[in-house]
Formats: C-alpha cells, sequence, structure tokens
C-alpha cells in the first residue's frame, strides 16, 4: 500500500492506466535487485581478493618451512656438514 501511494506521488494516475503503472512498478523494483545484487557481488569479490592475498603468504611462508626442515634433516643425516 505505501509503496504504491509513493509511485502514484511520481505519475499520477491520470497519466499511466493501472497496467502501465504496474508495469513501471515491477521495472523499478528489477532495477533495485539488480543495484543490490551488484553491490554485493562486488564485496564478494574484494574478500576473495584479500582470501587469495592471504592464500599466497602462507603457502610462501610453507615453503620457507619446508626449506628450513629439509637442510635440518640434511644436516642430521651427514653429520652437521652445511650445505649452502
Amino acid at each position: 500500500m505505501g509503496l504504491v501511494k509513493f509511485y502514484e506521488l511520481l505519475l499520477p494516475s491520470k497519466l499511466l492506466n493501472t497496467k502501465k503503472r504496474n508495469e513501471l512498478i515491477c521495472l523499478i523494483e528489477l532495477l533495485v535487485v539488480i543495484a543490490i545484487i551488484a553491490s554485493l557481488s562486488f564485496v564478494l569479490a574484494s574478500a576473495l581478493g584479500k582470501g587469495k592475498l592471504k592464500s599466497y603468504y602462507i603457502n610462501e611462508i610453507n615453503s620457507a618451512k619446508q626449506i628450513t626442515l629439509e637442510q635440518y634433516m640434511y644436516n642430521h643425516d651427514h653429520e652437521r656438514i652445511y650445505i649452502s
């Protein structure tokens, strides 16, 4: 009810018949829904971008850990002969 009265302020009933007015209301509602979906997809995309960057950093830390472990195991097996 309140929504229809708001549109009646914008579009007086004398200018448009009921069918065209209802079509226009549906079109405006559709545009609002599209705008909401676009803003939510932007928020989701930015969150996924941050997650991708964080996964890159975690991968780099894991690589450094593996190299350190490999050097430790080599030193342990070869009586502390260090590799360069």
